[in-house]
């Protein structure tokens, strides 16, 4: 088991260092297989005392002029970029305050009051006090969790992860429905 950014599993996954990873799709590389094994819905985070944060959901449209937390895009560009498109298709160009690496940094230097972010919903397991989680109006963007794994691999132990990954990911699924 190795702690790597979507980036890095790509690149580890290309030069035989693992053989499967769990990735945020989208991605740019076109060689890998990828299965979706777990999606949730994006949302706003913003410091608990923001105007908005009273608010049940935010219009994308209302942080327009926020600075933002994220981590760095070199760690995974398709997603950067749906959330920099996500800006553009609500009329405004994100500007980036901060970049942080991780999901609890981003959350901590929302806290801090050093922006605002769209983080994944179960990022509300963090439970900052500090932080407000707000679902976005609209089309809801998603987060996706997926496997990622080189297609000509045979090997019996990644197939047995595979499927391993796909019942857990399964039964989490139907235990999170009502």
């Amino acid at each position: 088991m190795q702690n790597l950014v979507t980036t890095d599993q790509v690149q580890a996954l290309r030069e035989g260092l693992i053989e499967v990873g769990f990735i945020h799709p989208p991605i740019l590389d076109t060689t890998l297989k990828l299965e979706v094994i777990g999606r949730e819905q994006l949302v706003a985070a913003l410091p608990a005392d923001h105007a908005l944060a009273s608010q049940e959901s935010i219009d994308l449209a209302q942080l327009r002029d926020e600075l933002f937390v994220l981590y760095p895009r070199a760690w995974n560009i398709g997603l950067f970029d749906q959330i920099i498109s996500l800006c553009q298709q609500a009329g405004f160009s994100m500007r980036l305050g901060q970049e942080a690496l991780g999901w609890e940094s981003i959350i901590s230097l929302v806290a801090a009051g050093f922006g605002v972010s769209i983080v994944p919903a179960s990022s509300r397991l963090l439970r900052s006090l500090d932080v407000a989680y707000r679902p976005l109006q609209g089309t809801t963007p998603t987060f996706d969790l997926a496997l990622a794994w080189l297609p000509d691999n045979t090997s019996p132990l990644l197939h047995n992860f595979l499927q391993t990954a796909r019942e857990t990911a399964q039964a989490r699924q139907q235990h999170m429905l009502p």
